[in-house]
């Protein structure tokens, strides 16, 4: 009964589709430990294939590893000069606001310098016309046009008179 299987069979059985008595029917015991047998040789050829593959795996990280520190390594330095080339171009904090407070002084004496001569660009025709008006208001006293009470108090009222 066992010559008439097929490997199939036998090996379908020794996958679990066969219950134990399934097995005894249509295998003889000696049938079944040549099989197992058969299963232990090449599962141990299986085994020493995978062993050297992973020893020869082992040994070619072994060998790189060395490499691969050496590649970190120098990314590490060259991240270490990275940063410390931004410190040296970063500015600080202190350094930000000391510029800030020189531009401000900068540009509050500018614009002082600058209201300064407006000032004295636009006070100069003023002046001018100042003087005319009192020497105006003067002459017409003198000439009786304007009473002499008259003439102090609106000579007062202008922006350049002594006070």
């Amino acid at each position: 009964m066992a010559s008439d299987l097929t490997k199939q069979d036998l090996i379908d059985a020794l996958r679990g589709l066969a219950t134990k008595e399934d097995l005894l029917r249509f295998a003889t015991k000696q049938d079944l430990l040549a099989i197992r047998e058969e299963m232990a040789t090449s599962f141990s050829s299986v085994r020493e294939e995978m062993e050297t593959s992973f020893s020869s795996v082992r040994e070619e990280m072994e060998k790189n590893h060395g490499e691969v520190l050496q590649i970190i390594n120098t990314l590490s330095s060259s991240t270490d000069a990275g940063f410390a080339h931004m410190h040296e171009v970063m500015a600080t904090k202190e350094y930000v606001d000391k510029r800030i407070t020189q531009s401000e002084h900068a540009i509050k004496d500018f614009v002082d310098r600058r209201a300064s001569k407006i000032e004295d660009e636009l006070s100069a025709p003023l002046r001018a016309v100042d003087e005319k008006d009192t020497a105006l208001i003067t002459h017409l006293g003198n000439k009786k046009v304007i009473a002499k009470p008259d003439v102090a108090a609106i000579v007062a009222l202008s922006p350049f008179a002594a006070r």
